[in-house]
Formats: structure tokens, C-alpha cells, sequence
């Protein structure tokens, strides 16, 4: 679990020190992220594929 939370917090960003260019470009990247899992997450089911592959799935995201 240590690992799991100083991961967490080497991905921290201040984010008052962001532009607002940044900060929409992170809110376009988070947007195709969600869109790409939801289109993996309805592939995924539609193939009947094993559940195990979806656990693998929601740990790289």
C-alpha cells in the first residue's frame, strides 16, 4: 500500500502554478481517457472476455 500512495504523490501536480492552456489540455487528456475506458469496458463485455482482464484494465488507468 506504501508504494500505491508515494505513487500517488509523485503524480501530484500544484495546480495553482498551472496555466489555463494546461489546464484544459489535462481536461481534453482526462476526457479521452474516460472516453477510451468506457469503449473498452463496453468491447470487453460485448466479447464476454474474462473478468480477471478487466482488473488488469483498472489498474494500469
Amino acid at each position: 500500500e506504501f508504494g500505491e500512495q508515494q505513487r500517488y504523490a509523485d503524480l501530484m501536480i500544484d495546480i495553482t502554478k498551472l496555466t489555463q492552456g494546461e489546464k484544459e489540455k489535462i481536461r481534453d487528456y482526462h476526457a479521452r481517457v474516460l472516453e477510451l475506458r468506457r469503449k473498452l469496458d463496453a468491447q470487453i463485455r460485448k466479447e464476454g472476455l474474462a473478468d480477471g482482464l478487466m482488473i488488469g484494465v483498472d489498474n494500469l488507468l
